[in-house]
């Protein structure tokens, strides 16, 4: 449904780039709120890590959402489980890991 590629330097309690790549057609999200939160695997403690949007046009120079870049900002390390939803229903989930800053 989807892949995730995060800044390879990305660490916690700093903003980096995540580029998803949404294989379903663009109409799947066409004129549809999205959202992504995360939740860390231990604490489960759950945050809006992307302001919803209502998609409008696919990404630049493609058909669909293949190149959708977030900025995000996870406030500490370890494992996280990023949840994207389509007008508020759950659509997919994907874990991370998060590093802690050097």
């Amino acid at each position: 449904m989807l892949s995730v590629s995060p800044d390879p330097g990305f660490v916690a309690g700093k903003s980096f780039a995540y580029l998803f790549h949404f294989k379903a057609p663009f109409h799947t999200f066409e004129g549809k709120e999205l959202a992504i939160f995360a939740e860390h695997q231990d604490t489960h403690e759950r945050i809006e890590v992307a302001n919803p949007k209502v998609i409008t046009y696919p990404s630049w120079g493609y058909e669909g959402l293949e190149r959708h870049i977030v900025q995000i900002n996870i406030p500490y390390a370890g494992m996280w489980r990023y949840i994207i939803e389509v007008d508020g229903e759950f659509y997919a989930d994907i874990v991370l890991k998060v590093r802690e800053p050097l």
